[in-house]
C-alpha cells in the first residue's frame, strides 16, 4: 500500500470536533489547572526543601549538643 493510499483513507476519516467556543472554553480550563498544579507543585517542593533544612539543623543541633537528646522517646503518634 503508497503513501498516497494511506493519505487518501486517512482523509476519509470522520473526527468529532467540537465548536470553537467550546475548544476555547477547554483550552482555558487546561491552562488554569495547569497554573495550579504549577503552583502547587512549587509550593511542595519548597516544603520538602524546608523541612530538610530544618531535618538537618536539627540533627547539627543534636551532635553539638546544643539540644539534650539523651532522654528522647518515640511517641505513640497520638496528642
Amino acid at each position: 500500500m503508497g503513501a498516497k493510499s494511506r493519505d487518501s483513507k486517512f482523509r476519509e476519516i470522520n473526527l468529532p470536533v467540537p465548536p470553537i467556543e467550546e475548544q476555547l472554553v477547554i483550552e482555558k480550563f487546561i491552562a488554569e489547572m495547569s497554573d495550579k498544579f504549577e503552583a502547587l507543585t512549587t509550593a511542595g517542593l519548597e516544603q520538602v526543601q524546608l523541612l530538610q533544612e530544618r531535618c538537618t539543623a536539627l540533627i547539627s543541633a543534636a551532635v553539638t549538643g546544643k539540644i539534650d537528646v539523651r532522654d528522647w522517646t518515640e511517641s505513640s503518634g497520638e496528642p
